[in-house]
């Protein structure tokens, strides 16, 4: 395995237990996108998820990584099969709240 493999795995791992921690009950799933090592941008990210079904909710180039946020129970297959996402996982379900996304 690669040194920074390691490093981007142990910190999608943070992120995934972020998100589960901050997860609600039902609205949409929340998705861990993980792109491969300096191949992608914001902007093409962005148009896989959306074409996908789904939204980004936040960017991290440094990490190579998109959390994205879907209703579709289909998101998670339709984006693995895009060639430029290496790896998709759900975390669970959010809810609107009055302080936004929970």
């Amino acid at each position: 395995m690669r040194p920074g493999v390691t490093t981007r795995l142990v910190v999608l791992a943070i992120v995934a237990a972020i998100a589960l921690a901050a997860a609600g009950q039902a609205a949409a799933e929340r998705y861990i996108v993980l792109y491969p090592e300096r191949g992608w941008d914001v902007w093409g990210a962005g148009s896989d998820v959306k074409e996908a079904g789904g939204s980004v909710v936040a960017a991290y180039p440094q990490i190579d990584v998109v959390i994205a946020e879907s209703e579709d129970p289909g998101f998670a297959a339709k984006l693995d099969r895009n060639r430029d996402v290496e790896g998709v996982a759900s975390v669970g379900s959010v809810i609107a709240t009055a302080a936004g996304w929970g």
